[in-house]
C-alpha cells in the first residue's frame, strides 16, 4: 500500500457488538470516499469475535488519535449500510471494556466477504452523492441498536450489570 504525500498508515483495531459471525477472516481493499488523483485504500481484515466481529483497518493519518477516528468514522459508514441491508444491530466498541448482549445472542447471521465489500462500496457513493441520506442512515444504526426488548451492560471495570428497556441513557 502506497504511503501518499509521506502520511503515516496506521492498523486501527474495532471491536463489532453484533449478532453475526462469519466463516473465515475476510480481506480486501476498501477505497475511501475521498476524491484523490490517486485514490485511497483501506486494507480491511474481518474475523470473529466474542461478542460479533473485529476488525483491524489501515487509517492514513499524522498521529495515532486522528487514525482512530479516521478508521471508526470510515468503518462506521459501512456499519450505517450493513445494518439497514441486514435490519441487524452494530454497535460499535470502543471501550474494549463493555459489552452489550440480547436475549438472542446464541443467534448469529453469518455475513461473507462480499456483504461487507457491498456495504463499504454504497457507503462511499452515499458519502460522494447523498450525505444527508448517510447521516439519516447512521441514526437509523443506533436506533436499532435499542429497538424494542432488554439490553444488559456489564462493564469490565466493576461488574455491575445495568438492565434497561430500548433506552440508552449515559453512565
Amino acid at each position: 500500500m502506497p504511503n501518499f504525500d509521506n502520511i503515516p498508515i496506521w492498523e486501527v483495531d474495532i471491536s463489532v457488538i453484533a449478532p453475526v459471525s462469519v466463516r473465515n477472516s475476510i480481506n480486501f481493499d476498501a477505497r475511501k470516499e475521498l476524491e484523490h488523483n490517486n485514490p485511497f485504500y483501506s486494507q480491511i481484515n474481518i474475523i470473529n469475535d466474542d461478542n460479533g466481529v473485529k476488525a483491524t483497518v489501515t487509517a492514513f493519518a499524522p498521529n495515532s488519535e486522528l487514525a482512530e477516528k479516521a478508521a471508526v468514522l470510515f468503518f462506521g459508514r459501512m456499519l450505517d449500510v450493513l445494518s439497514v441491508k441486514t435490519n441487524l444491530p452494530f454497535q460499535l466498541d470502543l471501550s474494549n471494556n463493555v459489552f452489550f448482549s440480547n436475549t438472542a445472542e446464541n443467534v448469529r447471521r453469518i455475513l461473507d466477504g462480499n456483504d461487507f465489500h457491498e456495504a463499504f462500496q454504497e457507503s462511499r457513493l452515499l458519502s460522494l452523492t447523498e450525505t444527508t441520506f448517510l447521516r439519516a442512515l447512521s441514526w437509523f444504526r443506533k436506533v436499532n441498536n435499542f429497538k424494542l426488548g432488554t439490553h444488559h451492560i456489564q462493564t469490565a471495570s466493576n461488574n455491575k450489570k445495568i438492565k434497561h428497556h430500548g433506552i440508552y441513557k449515559k453512565f
